[in-house]
């Protein structure tokens, strides 16, 4: 256990008085799934007996990589685009954004198919935990809705000439109690584009084969869990 100092976002300079954001009690589980390290980080924060536990996904990240995450998170967020409440830099240089699945939820998406084709190629059993067969009702009986909804988030970033990050569109967060919520998580990678690097309709066509790509995991993910 120990400290960490995130920097809040916009980065400023450390000695920006009122501007940091310090974790006392730090522990940090490996999160598996995907190709990039990521650690869950649980954690206290607050002092005087006001303490409350906090948890973030912290990803290893470069200056460049870091650029892109806070550059995209403003853009999406102007936008009205779904994405992390916050997301913090933190003293070594790593990113810290807010852990979505910190009261049970879960994120199915692009690492959670790969996640469970793997368990299948290798004889691994795959066992439905009750969070995915809430997902299984949800996709059985809100399909049109959640790809009604895909559509829309589409349009909204077809406006503002953004292009979804197209390793991983969007992730369906699933909650025990039946509600559901897309949310982009991959902010390294897509963004606002300039217009004369990118035209409108080379936006829409980007966006529209993301957009076909989340529906594809999704049903793919359905299909996975109606065989166990």
């Amino acid at each position: 256990m120990g400290k960490e100092i995130l920097f809040k976002h916009p980065v400023t300079h450390p000695n920006s008085k009122g501007r940091l954001f310090i974790l006392g009690n730090v522990e940090r589980t490996s999160l598996e799934g995907g190709i990039e390290e990521k650690n869950i980080v649980e954690a206290k924060f607050g002092s005087n007996g006001r303490e409350r536990k906090i948890e973030f996904i912290e990803r290893l990240s470069d200056k460049f990589s870091i650029e892109f995450w806070l550059k995209n998170w403003k853009t999406f967020h102007d936008a009205g685009l779904p994405i992390p409440p916050s997301i913090r830099v933190s003293q070594t240089g790593n990113i810290f954004v807010t852990n979505l699945r910190a009261n049970g939820e879960e994120m199915y998406g692009k690492g959670f198919l790969i996640e469970a084709i793997s368990k299948h190629i290798f004889g691994q059993s795959f066992e439905l935990r009750d969070i995915d067969k809430v997902f299984f009702e949800v996709w059985s009986t809100q399909k049109k809705e959640i790809i009604k909804t895909i559509w829309r988030l589409m349009e909204i970033a077809n406006e503002n000439n953004i292009v979804l990050p197209p390793d991983d569109p969007f992730e369906l967060l699933v909650s025990s109690d039946g509600s559901w919520k897309l949310v982009i998580v991959d902010l390294k990678m897509g963004g606002q584009m300039a217009q004369e690097l990118f035209s409108k309709d080379r936006v829409r066509k980007k966006n529209k084969s993301n957009a076909e790509y989340v529906i594809y995991v999704l049903d793919s993910l359905f299909d996975i869990f109606m065989q166990n």
